[in-house]
C-alpha cells in the first residue's frame, strides 16, 4: 500500500526522548500524547515511512526564537532533515516512535540537545521507506 504525500505540514507537540548516536544513523526518541495523535494517523505517519520533519526544541505554548537554551543564542533550536520511522507502539495515553536520522550531514551536536526535552515535531512529507532498505536494521 503506498502512502500518499502530506497535504500541507503536520505539528504536533512531543516530548522528546533519548538520543543514541551511531557510526551511520542516529535515533531520537519520541512521545506523542495521545490528545494530539490519534492511532489511525499514527499508523499513516509512524510504521514504514520516511519523513521529512523539523524538529523544534521548544517548551509548550513557546514560539521559534522564544526559549532560551543554555550554550546556544536565545533562540529554540531546530533540525530539519529526512528521518526514517519504523513502527511505534501505544499505551493508553501515549504513542512512542524513534525517528532515525542519516548521520551523514546531521549536526549530532544540536541532536543531543534534544534529549529528554520538550517541543515539537512538523511533518513536512510522508513518504513509504524504499523496499530494498525496508527490511534493513538501524546501525546505532
Amino acid at each position: 500500500m503506498a502512502k500518499a504525500k502530506a497535504a500541507g505540514v503536520k505539528e504536533y507537540p512531543v516530548e522528546f526522548g533519548g538520543v543514541s548516536i551511531g557510526d551511520s544513523t542516529a535515533r531520537l526518541g519520541l512521545k506523542f500524547d495521545c490528545k494530539f495523535m490519534s492511532v489511525l494517523v499514527a499508523t499513516d505517519l509512524l510504521c514504514g515511512t520516511r519523513l521529512s520533519v523539523k524538529a523544534i526544541l521548544a517548551r509548550p505554548g513557546e514560539e521559534n526564537g522564544q526559549a532560551f537554551i543554555p550554550g546556544t543564542e536565545d533562540a529554540a533550536l531546530e533540525i530539519e532533515a529526512s528521518v526514517d520511522v519504523k513502527r511505534f507502539s501505544v499505551s493508553p495515553k501515549n504513542i512512542t516512535a524513534g525517528l532515525t536520522f542519516q548521520v551523514k550531514g546531521l549536526d549530532v551536536e544540536v541532536l543531543s540537545h534534544f534529549a529528554k526535552r520538550s517541543g515539537r515535531l512538523q511533518i513536512l512529507d510522508v513518504q513509504e521507506i524504499p523496499e530494498e532498505e525496508a527490511g534493513d536494521e538501524d546501525e546505532e
